[in-house]
Parts: C-alpha cells; structure tokens; sequence
C-alpha cells in the first residue's frame, strides 16, 4: 500500500459494488486528508493525475486494488471508480454510487 493513499487501496478493496460514484470529498475522508491541487486542476498538464497508471503513487493505489478512475469531472469534482475484473470477488453486479465514503 502506498502511503498517504492506502486508505483508498483499503477501501476500494473493500467495497462489494464494481462501480464507486465518489466525490472529490468523499476521497479526502477516506484518505483523511486533502487532495493536491493537481488533482481538482482543469489544466491539461494535471489531467495526469487521475491516470489509471503505476506510475504515480494515486493511480498506483487504485490499480493495484484492480480499479481504474473513469468519468473524471474536475467542476463538479467527481470520478467512478470501475473495478477493471468485476468478477475478481465473485460479487454481483451493483454500483455503489450512494454509498457515502465512512
């Protein structure tokens, strides 16, 4: 698990859904901490940032968790997380897209 983002790795693996609906805020509760401007950032060179890469330490959480960031909105402050093997649990289907992050 990778530091400031282990929180999130734990949570996605945790959750029973293949599909998070999270605000920006939601993330910073699970992660008990703020999200970089770089991530709210509408600049192209930030758009990095949600990348469903090991290469950042973020994107490394998530992945290695077997989710990927899609559906990125930095207005509204949005992302869906998508578990890249729904099947890897053997849960069903349903999305969780209400659940609050605590």
């Amino acid at each position: 698990m990778r530091g400031k983002y282990a929180a999130l790795e734990a949570y996605l693996r945790s959750l029973r859904a293949d599909t998070w609906r999270a605000t920006f805020r939601d993330i910073e509760e699970v992660i008990d901490d703020t999200l970089p401007p770089g991530a709210r950032s509408t600049e192209p060179e930030h758009h990095a940032w949600w990348a469903n890469t090991d290469t950042h330490v973020q994107g490394r959480a998530w992945t290695d968790a077997g989710w990927e960031a899609t559906e990125v909105d930095r207005v509204k402050e949005t992302v869906v997380f998508r578990q890249r093997d729904a099947t890897r649990r053997g849960a069903p289907r349903q999305d969780d897209s209400d659940r609050s992050a605590k």
